[in-house]
């Protein structure tokens, strides 16, 4: 893989290896699962929680970089199960320094925002949560 996958693929499995959802490659056989995906957000089962990269922050020089994650979290009927799964996410990374997730060496992850975002077509709700996280990101023009 390369380094964009890499991240989010370890930060899937970081999430299913905490309990908070499984991730399966897209196969779940339990409708009360929590479905872990990148990318895309199926339909089944009713919780999911799908990772996005968006607009990195690349210095020029240095090999640093803040890379902005989205998760995008369904929940059920109940409207405080977005929050749930939410604050499941942020105990697991808010703060937290260090971390690897394949070949990605982070320095820090922090939650940036949260966006409510209502109900989808079967009325589950749903919310945005954004990550920023610093990392390290060598190529051949910034080795450090």
């Amino acid at each position: 893989m390369t380094w964009t996958p890499d991240l989010l693929d370890g930060m899937a499995q970081a999430l299913a290896t905490a309990g908070i959802g499984t991730y399966a490659a897209g196969h779940y056989t339990s409708a009360t699962a929590c479905g872990i995906t990148i990318g895309t957000t199926a339909d089944e089962p009713v919780k999911a929680i799908a990772l996005f990269a968006y607009s990195p922050l690349d210095d020029f020089i240095l090999a640093d970089v803040m890379q902005p994650v989205q998760l995008r979290i369904r929940g059920t009927l109940d409207a405080t199960s977005v929050d749930t799964i939410g604050d499941a996410i942020f105990d697991l990374w808010h703060g937290t320094t260090g971390l690897i997730f394949n070949s990605v060496h982070t320095v820090s992850i922090a939650r940036n925002s949260v966006l409510p975002l209502g109900r989808d077509e079967r009325e589950r709700w749903m919310a945005s949560h954004n990550y920023y996280v610093r990392a390290n990101r060598p190529t051949a023009s910034r080795p450090d």
